[in-house]
């Protein structure tokens, strides 16, 4: 019967790999067939936040998200050893732990949990969370309910670094995209700044110090110097300075300020 209920959760949970998912529903439904599977009281799950510090995301019971919020704020407790440590942590009777959780143990026996286990959710490396449960009964853990709530934990964090690795990638590309886009800007003001000022002569009368159109590419850059704001905007200001310029048979640049054409003197 448990290999029935720890398949189906397995199926269950494997839709998380190719689908959209709330973080915070899928570990509600982990916590609740961890109690089904393990049969076990309770269940709860904490997970890091962009941080690295622990939160409260899941529990079955409202007594389990109390111990939990307690384990976070007083830094003692099985979830947050199992988190530290990426090891299991299971206590089959808490009233012979002694002093080893002096404000966690007495709460939860004074809720009726009496032994605990708590899952390190960690790949390799990485640990973001553990998951917590509990049983009103003392007694030791079984060999296949440890099994089986280990392979829960682990289903639960592969799906979770995946989530978190598409949400990178995809932060990552608006990142590249942007700078494309800039880049592509740059080199507009660039082609503009060379067709709209051929020649040698017309490079040295505008006090931009260029002598050749492969010096002017450069040109664009100088606004930059006293024009603040992002580098499309600066370059889009560029373009449309260099498209200003008159006929070849003026010397003289105008529109563009005054600055840019005596570049030695900077503005304070």
């Amino acid at each position: 019967m448990r290999e029935e209920r720890l398949a189906q959760a397995f199926v269950e949970f494997s839709d998380t790999l190719v689908r959209d998912y709330d973080v915070v529903e899928f570990l509600s439904r982990l916590c609740r067939r961890s109690v089904e599977v393990l049969e076990v009281t309770a269940a709860g799950a904490l997970l890091t936040d962009g941080a690295s510090r622990l939160q409260v995301v899941a529990a079955s019971t409202e007594q389990v998200t109390v111990l939990e919020t307690l384990q976070i704020q007083r830094q003692e407790g099985p979830c947050v050893d199992a988190y530290r440590s990426g090891r299991r942590v299971a206590v089959p009777d808490l009233r012979r732990v002694g002093r080893r959780w002096p404000v966690f143990t007495p709460r939860a026996l004074g809720a009726g949990m009496s032994g605990v286990c708590a899952f390190p959710m960690r790949l390799r490396a990485d640990r973001i969370g553990a998951l917590n449960v509990f049983q009103a009964a003392p007694g030791s853990f079984d060999q296949a309910t440890v099994l089986a709530g280990q392979a829960l934990a682990d289903v639960a964090t592969i799906a979770i670094l995946q989530a978190r690795a598409v949400e990178d990638a995809a932060r990552l590309a608006g990142q590249l995209q942007h700078a494309l886009e800039s880049r592509v800007v740059v080199e507009q003001a660039k082609g503009s700044s060379a067709n709209g000022l051929g020649s040698t002569r017309r490079w040295r009368s505008t006090g931009c110090g260029a002598t050749d159109a492969n010096t002017a590419c450069t040109w664009p850059r100088w606004p930059a110097r006293w024009w603040t704001g992002p580098s499309r905007s600066t370059s889009r200001r560029a373009t449309s300075e260099v498209s200003s310029l008159p006929s070849a048979a003026r010397l003289e640049i105008s529109g563009l300020p005054e600055t840019c054409r005596t570049p030695q003197t900077r503005r304070p």
